[in-house]
């Protein structure tokens, strides 16, 4: 059952954790359905998300160079979130 995911208690003990989609052409959920229902279902909040979309950019196979700049980018499009 979905609602019996540790995602929440792995959030909250600060692991490293992401959030990420299967094969979206295949599944048709994108990762905007995936982020509501870590909100929703899950009950984990805006902030956090935000985090857990941040540790994804973290991990992201990048040159360092490109991976600074993505977090960058998400951090600014996050804070233009949190102010709405």
């Amino acid at each position: 059952e979905l609602a019996r995911h540790p995602l929440a208690a792995m959030v909250q003990a600060g692991l490293n954790v992401t959030v990420n989609t299967d094969d979206p052409g295949i599944s048709r959920i994108d990762l905007s359905d995936e982020y509501e229902l870590v909100g929703e279902v899950l009950g984990v909040a805006p902030d956090a998300l935000h985090w857990l979309i941040r540790n994804a950019a973290e991990a992201a196979f990048l040159p360092q160079g490109e991976k600074a700049a993505l977090v960058s980018e998400i951090d600014k499009a996050l804070q233009g979130y949190q102010q709405r």
